[in-house]
This record gives structure tokens, sequence and C-alpha cells, in this order.
């Protein structure tokens, strides 16, 4: 008694079907790369964002107008400054805004201020000099 095998089993798919599954699959990956960058682009859109307009060459011993920032696509409830602003600068902590005289010379140096809420945050990198008179 011999134990009879189905050949067909074993062979290749024909062309056409090959053809279609590599259609198939192409159309997958195309379609998982669409979603991705649409999320990337709402996220980008969305992304929230700290933003100082103003000049940031200031005169020692004359009083700054104030830098007040602008945030969009979240409240910030606390700001943090680093390094510390020159003598004479302040940062208020719930506000951001920057005011005060500066006391001292300083040639410009980087300043980062970071925007936080309880579930975001936003960094702005800019630079202050204090000039002579």
């Amino acid at each position: 008694m011999a134990d009879t095998v189905d050949q067909t089993a074993f062979m290749a798919p024909p062309v056409e079907k090959k053809q279609n599954m590599i259609w198939t699959v192409l159309f997958v990956i195309f379609a998982v790369l669409s979603v991705l960058y649409i999320v990337y682009l709402f996220r980008m859109l969305t992304a929230p964002k700290l933003r100082y307009t103003s000049s940031n060459s200031f005169t020692v011993d004359v009083a700054i107008t104030s830098l007040t920032p602008t945030t969009t696509n979240f409240t910030a409830t606390h700001f943090a400054v680093s390094p510390a602003l020159p003598t004479g600068l302040s940062l208020n902590s719930s506000t951001g805004a920057i005011t005060g005289t500066p006391t001292v010379l300083q040639a410009s140096l980087p300043y980062t201020v970071l925007a936080s809420s309880t579930t975001q945050s936003a960094c702005y990198k800019f630079n202050i000099a204090v000039v002579a008179a």
C-alpha cells in the first residue's frame, strides 16, 4: 500500500499570484508609511512652542522693556532659565517675563528658557548681550 503525496502542495504559486502578493505587500507598506507621515506632520503642527520677540542687546544701567513670551499649543505654568540671567535681570517663573536693569557689561551669551505645564514643555534659545551706553 503506497501513500500518495499531492505534488501540487509543493509547487510554487503561479506567477500571477506572486505578482498580486508583491503588489499587496507594497500597498500595505505604502499605507503604513503614509499614516506615519501624517502622524509626524500632526505632531509637528501641534507641538508646544515658546518664543520671545525682542532685541536681546541691552544697555548697562538702563531698564529693559519687559520681554514677554508667547506660547503656542499649550499654556505654560512654570518658566525657568539656564544659565542665570545677567546681573540685574530676572525671569518671572509664573509668566516667563524677563525684566530688570542690567548692571554689568556682558558679551553675547546663550540662554535657554524652559516653559512647562503639567503635560508639555517647550524651550527657547537666544543670546543676551549687555553693552556700554
